[in-house]
């Protein structure tokens, strides 16, 4: 019978990466990069559109800095394909106090 060995955060056979908290991609005037090196697994992996007004939509991938909550873009040249299919859409992600900073 199948056994489970490790949860998907905690799977050492997972892709995983490292990057920095930059901010590539997507600038926040309410939250700023820290510039921290990252590990990031398939599990961080986030994905975000954005549609142009010819209708033409792009997706980006990235991560949530877990210090600061700044969403770095990731080259997606260099996520496997079928990470992106899993990746969650950036307006699902949790909510935390950073979030709330954006409403004041």
């Amino acid at each position: 019978m199948a056994r489970v060995i490790a949860e998907a955060k905690d799977n050492p056979e997972l892709w995983k990466t490292q990057s920095t908290c930059t901010g590539k991609g997507w600038r926040d005037p309410y939250l700023h990069p820290c510039y921290r090196l990252i590990e990031i697994d398939a599990t961080d992996i986030y994905k975000r559109k954005h549609t142009d007004i010819s209708g033409c939509t792009d997706v980006y991938y990235g991560f949530i800095c877990p210090a600061c909550g700044t969403f770095t873009e990731l080259n997606d040249k260099f996520i496997p394909d079928y990470i992106k299919s899993k990746a969650r859409d950036y307006e699902d992600r949790p909510k935390t106090g950073l979030d709330f900073n954006k409403m004041q």
